[in-house]
Protein backbone atom coordinates (compact mmCIF):
# COMPACT_ATOMS: atom_id res chain seq x y z
CA UNK A 1 0.00 0.00 0.00
CA UNK A 2 2.87 2.27 0.73
CA UNK A 3 4.17 1.55 -2.62
CA UNK A 4 0.90 2.41 -4.31
CA UNK A 5 0.61 5.70 -2.40
CA UNK A 6 4.18 6.55 -3.22
CA UNK A 7 3.72 5.79 -6.92
CA UNK A 8 0.51 7.90 -7.03
CA UNK A 9 2.28 10.76 -5.26
CA UNK A 10 5.27 10.60 -7.61
CA UNK A 11 3.04 10.48 -10.70
CA UNK A 12 1.01 13.49 -9.47
CA UNK A 13 4.20 15.38 -8.79
CA UNK A 14 5.57 14.45 -12.21
CA UNK A 15 2.47 15.58 -14.09
CA UNK A 16 2.19 18.79 -12.11
CA UNK A 17 5.76 19.75 -12.88
CA UNK A 18 5.17 19.08 -16.59
CA UNK A 19 2.05 21.25 -16.49
CA UNK A 20 3.89 24.03 -14.69
CA UNK A 21 6.76 23.77 -17.15
CA UNK A 22 4.39 24.17 -20.09
CA UNK A 23 2.65 27.17 -18.54
CA UNK A 24 6.02 28.77 -17.79
CA UNK A 25 7.08 28.33 -21.44
CA UNK A 26 3.92 30.07 -22.65
CA UNK A 27 4.28 32.88 -20.16
CA UNK A 28 7.77 33.83 -21.22
CA UNK A 29 7.74 37.29 -22.75
CA UNK A 30 10.41 39.37 -24.34
CA UNK A 31 10.13 43.13 -24.30
CA UNK A 32 11.56 44.89 -27.36
CA UNK A 33 11.44 48.55 -28.35
CA UNK A 34 9.22 49.29 -31.38
CA UNK A 35 12.06 51.13 -33.09
CA UNK A 36 14.24 47.99 -33.09
CA UNK A 37 11.63 45.87 -34.95
CA UNK A 38 11.36 45.77 -38.75
CA UNK A 39 8.34 47.63 -40.17
CA UNK A 40 6.53 44.54 -41.50
CA UNK A 41 6.85 42.72 -38.16
CA UNK A 42 5.65 45.82 -36.28
CA UNK A 43 2.66 46.17 -38.66
CA UNK A 44 1.67 42.52 -38.23
CA UNK A 45 1.90 42.83 -34.43
CA UNK A 46 -0.27 45.96 -34.44
CA UNK A 47 -2.78 44.29 -36.76
CA UNK A 48 -3.04 41.23 -34.49
CA UNK A 49 -3.54 43.53 -31.48
CA UNK A 50 -6.31 45.41 -33.27
CA UNK A 51 -7.99 42.15 -34.26
CA UNK A 52 -7.82 40.97 -30.67
CA UNK A 53 -9.40 44.24 -29.45
CA UNK A 54 -12.20 43.99 -32.03
CA UNK A 55 -12.84 40.38 -31.07
CA UNK A 56 -13.04 41.31 -27.39
CA UNK A 57 -15.40 44.21 -28.13
CA UNK A 58 -17.54 41.93 -30.31
CA UNK A 59 -17.85 39.41 -27.48
CA UNK A 60 -18.72 42.24 -25.09
CA UNK A 61 -21.37 43.65 -27.44
CA UNK A 62 -22.79 40.19 -28.03
CA UNK A 63 -23.11 39.81 -24.27
CA UNK A 64 -25.13 43.04 -24.06
CA UNK A 65 -27.04 42.76 -27.34
CA UNK A 66 -27.41 39.03 -27.67
CA UNK A 67 -31.18 39.37 -27.65
CA UNK A 68 -31.08 41.11 -31.07
CA UNK A 69 -29.69 38.20 -33.08
CA UNK A 70 -33.01 37.45 -34.80
CA UNK A 71 -34.17 41.06 -34.89
CA UNK A 72 -33.57 41.51 -38.63
CA UNK A 73 -35.69 38.52 -39.49
CA UNK A 74 -38.42 39.66 -37.13
CA UNK A 75 -38.45 43.13 -38.67
CA UNK A 76 -38.67 41.62 -42.16
CA UNK A 77 -41.59 39.38 -41.20
CA UNK A 78 -43.38 42.31 -39.55
CA UNK A 79 -42.92 44.52 -42.63
CA UNK A 80 -44.15 41.75 -44.91
CA UNK A 81 -47.27 41.15 -42.82
CA UNK A 82 -47.96 44.88 -42.56
CA UNK A 83 -47.70 45.38 -46.31
CA UNK A 84 -49.98 42.41 -46.97
CA UNK A 85 -52.59 43.94 -44.65
CA UNK A 86 -52.34 47.32 -46.40
CA UNK A 87 -52.65 45.63 -49.80
CA UNK A 88 -55.75 43.69 -48.72
CA UNK A 89 -57.47 46.78 -47.32
CA UNK A 90 -56.54 48.92 -50.32
CA UNK A 91 -58.00 46.28 -52.65
CA UNK A 92 -61.23 46.16 -50.65
CA UNK A 93 -61.57 49.95 -50.63
CA UNK A 94 -60.76 50.23 -54.34
CA UNK A 95 -63.76 48.06 -55.23
CA UNK A 96 -66.26 50.44 -53.58
CA UNK A 97 -67.70 53.61 -55.14
CA UNK A 98 -65.86 55.84 -52.70
CA UNK A 99 -62.63 54.01 -53.42
CA UNK A 100 -63.04 54.50 -57.17
CA UNK A 101 -63.69 58.22 -56.64
CA UNK A 102 -60.59 58.50 -54.44
CA UNK A 103 -58.52 56.68 -57.07
CA UNK A 104 -59.81 59.17 -59.68
CA UNK A 105 -58.83 62.08 -57.42
CA UNK A 106 -55.36 60.62 -56.90
CA UNK A 107 -54.92 60.06 -60.65
CA UNK A 108 -56.14 63.61 -61.33
CA UNK A 109 -53.70 64.97 -58.76
CA UNK A 110 -50.84 63.07 -60.41
CA UNK A 111 -51.60 63.57 -64.14
CA UNK A 112 -54.75 65.71 -64.22
CA UNK A 113 -53.19 69.08 -64.87
CA UNK A 114 -50.97 67.66 -67.62
CA UNK A 115 -53.98 66.00 -69.24
CA UNK A 116 -56.09 69.17 -69.09
CA UNK A 117 -53.22 71.23 -70.48
CA UNK A 118 -52.93 68.81 -73.39
CA UNK A 119 -56.71 68.77 -73.97
CA UNK A 120 -56.82 72.60 -74.08
CA UNK A 121 -53.46 73.31 -75.74
CA UNK A 122 -53.70 70.94 -78.71
CA UNK A 123 -57.07 72.25 -80.01
CA UNK A 124 -55.85 75.82 -79.50
CA UNK A 125 -52.80 75.03 -81.61
CA UNK A 126 -54.82 73.36 -84.38
CA UNK A 127 -57.55 76.02 -84.51
CA UNK A 128 -54.97 78.81 -84.40
CA UNK A 129 -53.04 77.17 -87.24
CA UNK A 130 -56.15 77.01 -89.43
CA UNK A 131 -57.03 80.65 -88.63
CA UNK A 132 -53.52 81.86 -89.45
CA UNK A 133 -53.47 79.90 -92.73
CA UNK A 134 -56.85 81.38 -93.71
CA UNK A 135 -55.75 84.91 -92.75
CA UNK A 136 -52.43 84.57 -94.58
CA UNK A 137 -54.13 83.35 -97.78
CA UNK A 138 -56.80 86.05 -97.53
CA UNK A 139 -54.47 88.98 -96.86
CA UNK A 140 -51.02 88.13 -98.20
CA UNK A 141 -51.39 86.01 -101.34
CA UNK A 142 -52.48 87.86 -104.51
CA UNK A 143 -55.64 86.40 -106.00
CA UNK A 144 -58.16 87.33 -108.61
CA UNK A 145 -61.72 88.24 -107.74
CA UNK A 146 -64.77 88.57 -109.98
CA UNK A 147 -65.56 92.26 -110.15
CA UNK A 148 -68.07 92.52 -113.02
CA UNK A 149 -70.23 90.16 -115.02
CA UNK A 150 -72.14 91.28 -118.16
CA UNK A 151 -74.54 89.23 -120.21
CA UNK A 152 -76.04 85.81 -119.84
CA UNK A 153 -75.27 82.33 -121.11
CA UNK A 154 -72.49 82.01 -123.65
CA UNK A 155 -72.20 85.72 -124.12
CA UNK A 156 -71.27 86.35 -120.51
CA UNK A 157 -68.29 88.62 -120.08
CA UNK A 158 -66.56 88.36 -116.73
CA UNK A 159 -64.12 90.90 -115.46
CA UNK A 160 -61.61 89.94 -112.77
CA UNK A 161 -59.49 92.21 -110.63
CA UNK A 162 -56.40 91.18 -108.71
CA UNK A 163 -56.47 91.98 -105.02
CA UNK A 164 -53.57 91.93 -102.56
CA UNK A 165 -51.05 92.68 -105.24
CA UNK A 166 -47.42 92.95 -104.27
CA UNK A 167 -47.61 96.68 -104.79
CA UNK A 168 -49.82 96.87 -101.67
CA UNK A 169 -47.15 95.16 -99.55
CA UNK A 170 -43.86 96.11 -101.17
CA UNK A 171 -41.62 95.44 -98.15
CA UNK A 172 -43.42 92.21 -97.11
CA UNK A 173 -44.34 93.56 -93.69
CA UNK A 174 -47.82 92.05 -93.83
CA UNK A 175 -46.40 88.59 -94.52
CA UNK A 176 -43.74 88.91 -91.81
CA UNK A 177 -46.37 90.09 -89.34
CA UNK A 178 -48.46 86.98 -90.04
CA UNK A 179 -45.43 84.70 -89.69
CA UNK A 180 -44.27 86.31 -86.45
CA UNK A 181 -47.78 86.22 -84.96
CA UNK A 182 -48.08 82.54 -85.91
CA UNK A 183 -44.80 81.68 -84.17
CA UNK A 184 -45.88 83.62 -81.08
CA UNK A 185 -49.16 81.69 -81.13
CA UNK A 186 -47.29 78.36 -81.43
CA UNK A 187 -45.02 79.25 -78.50
CA UNK A 188 -48.06 80.21 -76.41
CA UNK A 189 -49.79 76.90 -77.20
CA UNK A 190 -46.65 74.90 -76.43
CA UNK A 191 -46.36 76.68 -73.09
CA UNK A 192 -50.00 75.85 -72.35
CA UNK A 193 -49.40 72.19 -73.20
CA UNK A 194 -46.10 71.63 -71.44
CA UNK A 195 -46.05 74.07 -68.52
Amino acid sequence: MKRLCLSVFVSILLFSTLALAQSNNEAKKITVDESSLPKNVLDSIKLSQQLQEVKQKGEEYQKYFGFAKGLGKEVGVAMNEGLKAVEDHADKIANTGVGKFIMFLIAYKVIGTDFIQFIIGLPLLLIGTFIFIWSYRKNCIPRSMLSNQKGEGKETVKTYTIINEKKDDKDGSQRWAHIIMYFIWCIFCILVIFL
